[in-house]
Parts: C-alpha cells; structure tokens; sequence
C-alpha cells in the first residue's frame, strides 16, 4: 500500500515538474512574440500614455486629467506601476521594452490560469489528462495571440472568473464576491458572469436558509469597491464611475464590433444597434436575447445542484451572449477558453471538448483578422 501510495506523488512529482517545464517553455514564447510585436495601435496607445499619466500626475489624479480614458480603476493600478517603471528605466514611449510591460500583466495571467486549470482538473482527473489541458491552454495560439501580439488584458478576466469559480466549488461562496467585484472593476463585460454568483448565492439560501452568505457577499462586493474605487478623484461627481461605465459602453452603441455573432452574421458590424432588425431594432433583441439566456441559467440553477454548474453556466452566459447580444467586440468570448476545459473535467463529457477546439478556432480567427485585415 504504502509503495503504491509512493508511486502516486512521484507520478505527481514529474507531472509538475512538466508543468513547470510547460509553463516557462509558454513564457518564452510569449516574450519573443510580444517583444517582436507592436499591438493594435490605438489600444497600446491608450494604455501606454495612461501608464505615463497616471504615474507623473498621481495614480489617484488619473480620472481628473483631460484626456480620452474609458477604462474602470483596476488597470489603472496596473498601469501605474508600469508607468512608474517607465521612468524609472527612462525609456522612450515607442521603447519595445515599455511595449512588453504594457503586455507583461495580461501575459502573466495567461501562464497563472493555465497553473489553476492543471491544479483544479487534477482533482478530478488523472495528472496527464490535467497536464494536457493546462498546456493546451499555455500553447493555445488565440490566448497568446491576445496578450502577445494584440496586447490585451482580456486573460485577466478570465483569471478572475476562474479563481472566483474556484471559491465557489470550494464552498466559499461569499468570498467569490472579490474576485467578481475586481472583474467587473477591470472591464464592465464582467457583469456578464454576476448571475452566476447570484444564483449560487439563492441555491445556498435555499438549501441552508440562512442568509449569511449574502450578507457576507455584500460586504466583500462593498469593501472591493471601497478599497479600490474609493482613492480616486474625479471631476464628475460620486457616480463618476458609472457615468464612466455608462459612457465606455455608449461609444460602441454598435450592432456588432467586429464579433463573429449573430448580429455580424446579418449584416449589423458596425451598424446602429438602434437601427431596426426584424421589426424591432438591434439593442432590443440583444436585450431580448440576454434576459432568455439569462432565464436558462437560472432554470438550470434550479433544476440541478451539480458542482459543474457554475462552470457550465458561466460558459453559457459567455458564449450566448457573445453569440446573440449586441455591443460586442472580437475579444469578449475569450474567457470561455479557460471554462471550457474545466466545465470538461467536472463532467467528463466530450461535448466540452469540442466546444473548446471550436472556440479555439473562432476565437483566434476574430482576433486574428481584426488585427491583420
């Protein structure tokens, strides 16, 4: 016994040494690839002077200065202290190594996401299935082609929808509203992923009938808030961060934005969501569309406990809303690269699988040919 036992953590033992060999080899990749790139131009732009903003005028002072920025507090924070190191190092605004700061963070996240999905698959799959996952995620060309070459921190996100997944398959429900908090404070898209802790939230109620996680879910969603929105200025009022939200949403008050969905699909990239489509209009529809996918998860909340539920929602709200909503970009389903396998290992069920090679495939060509066509 106590031999067969041995065995298991040395197996182990050289899965993680893999992991590391994986990990480092998927880094190197990512530096060569981001250092030899420029990224789209207008969002390295952007992140590049507000870096340099935020960090000679004072971080708390970036939403007083006059000048384009649509972006809520958490990367801000990020890109203070690149813009810190920038002068620091006195490099140049076109410096490839400034360039390769801005896209450290989101490369970053690439490699710990691609560490959580093998630490959480081992627990319920066997070390080489998890090893295969976790390096198909480091490997993965529409996850490095988005924080090397594109430059942008939707992994980020998915890291944060990721970790606050794991909370809640860890029964620490409550504290999954940091992690959801943080998101939806670094993109508004998060929003998308709220009803998931909601629900989780009301089937815990249910079946404990206390509503101790919800008070306690607030108070996290509430101390997030505090602590990292609270410090900034801002010329616009106490509701400045959702006049900003309000505005980082309306200025892409588009059918479609370069997605491959529905919408793209009939003839609406960049049109008008308020132009009409089949009798209503673009934005209703999408409204519409949001509140059925919506419903579905909830019916599916209420129909079954299974512990991949939240995975599985999740990835449903993700990809139904990429699909069928309007106001949506070419990155915005990224996320559900890193759910997919792991609503997989939940419910060994191949259909997961060849949802994660699809959306490999689509998502790297909507990224791909918006930033080279």
């Amino acid at each position: 016994m106590m031999k067969k036992v041995k065995g298991q953590l040395n197996n182990q033992n050289v899965y993680e040494k893999y992991l590391i060999i994986i990990i480092f080899a998927a880094l190197f990749l990512r530096i060569i690839i981001a250092s030899a790139t420029k990224g789209v131009p207008q969002d390295i732009a952007c992140f590049k002077s507000w870096a340099s903003a935020a960090a000679s005028n004072g971080l708390f002072n970036f939403y007083t200065i006059d000048m384009f920025k649509d972006y809520p507090p958490v990367f801000i924070y990020i890109l203070y202290i690149i813009g810190k190191l920038q002068a620091l190092l006195s490099l140049s605004y076109d410096h490839w190594f400034f360039t390769l700061m801005i896209k450290t963070p989101a490369i970053i996240a690439d490699l710990v996401t691609a560490y959580l999905i093998y630490r959480l698959c081992k627990k319920h799959l066997q070390p080489r299935t998890s090893l295969i996952l976790a390096a198909t995620y480091a490997f993965n060309p529409a996850v490095f082609f988005n924080s090397s070459t594109y430059g942008q921190v939707d992994s980020i996100l998915a890291l944060l929808i990721v970790t606050a997944l794991y909370l809640i398959s860890e029964h620490r429900i409550s504290l999954a509203a940091i992690p959801y908090s943080v998101a939806v404070l670094l993109k508004p898209q998060g929003i998308i992923f709220l009803p998931v802790l909601f629900f989780v939230l009301v089937s815990d109620f249910i079946s404990k009938k206390s509503i101790k996680n919800f008070l306690l879910s607030f108070v996290y969603a509430a101390a997030s808030y505090i602590i990292i929105v609270l410090p900034f200025k801002s010329n616009n009022g106490p509701l400045w961060l959702l006049k900003l939200i309000n505005s980082t949403t309306g200025q892409y008050d588009y059918a479609s934005v370069n997605a491959f969905n529905l919408f793209a699909l009939t003839g609406g990239n960049w049109k008008k969501d308020s132009e009409p489509w089949i009798i209503l209009n673009h934005q209703t529809w999408g409204m519409i569309f949001i509140v059925l996918i919506t419903a579905y998860v909830m019916f599916l909340f209420f129909k079954s406990k299974h512990t991949a539920l939240p995975y599985v929602a999740s990835l449903i709200l993700i990809a139904g809303v990429f699909v069928l909503a309007h106001r949506m970009h070419e990155r915005y389903m990224f996320p559900a690269l890193a759910l997919a396998p792991l609503a997989y290992m939940h419910l060994k069920n191949r259909r997961f699988l060849y949802l994660y090679g699809g959306f490999n495939f689509t998502i790297f060509l909507n990224i791909w040919s918006y930033y080279y066509i």
